[in-house]
Parts: C-alpha cells; sequence; structure tokens
C-alpha cells in the first residue's frame, strides 16, 4: 500500500485488528519502506490472541514528507498449528501465515 505523506505535520494509520497467535513465538508486523521496499523497518508488532476486533493505530510523523509502502507480515514457529493467524481490518490475513 502506498502513503503519500506530503503537506502534512502529522500521520498516522489507523486500523482494526483481531488475531489468535501462540503468545510469544507467533507474531504480526506492520512494517514500513521508504525506499520501494528495498529495506523494511518494523513499526508495530502483536502477540497472543485478540478474539474482539479492536481499534489500533500506528503513528507515521517520523515518515512525514515521503511516500512509504505499508505492509502486515505474519511469523510463526511451527510448533503449534491449531491457532488462526491474524487479520486486518480489510479481511485479510497477515501475508506469510501459514494456516
Amino acid at each position: 500500500m502506498n502513503l503519500y505523506l506530503n503537506n502534512t505535520d502529522f500521520a498516522e494509520m489507523n486500523f482494526n485488528v483481531r488475531y489468535d497467535m501462540e503468545n510469544g513465538f507467533d507474531f504480526g508486523y506492520v512494517d514500513i519502506s521508504n525506499d520501494g521496499g528495498a529495506t523494511w523497518a518494523n513499526i508495530a508488532s502483536i502477540t497472543g490472541v485478540q478474539s474482539a476486533w479492536t481499534p489500533s493505530n500506528v503513528n507515521l510523523t517520523a515518515y512525514v514528507g515521503n511516500v512509504v509502502d505499508i505492509r502486515f507480515r505474519f511469523q510463526s514457529d511451527s510448533s503449534v498449528s491449531d491457532q488462526d493467524g491474524g487479520y486486518d481490518s480489510s479481511l485479510n490475513g497477515f501475508d506469510g501465515a501459514v494456516y
């Protein structure tokens, strides 16, 4: 997702999230890139269980003046496979999720 963070002094991304992950072993990440995806920085992470849709936000003010890409990423170990992973409010699974 490309975000143009021009002509502003403050930027924030708001979304809803729910997840069912092995706490401390499986993680959902929000990553940002300001170089077209050549490199990524983690700006938020989640783990554990949140069964209800919950508002979440990420402050993007440090990236004002840039065009940025955002991705949702899931990382899991292979020891527990009965959990659901994570979802953002667009109803897409975090990419890389194994169900």
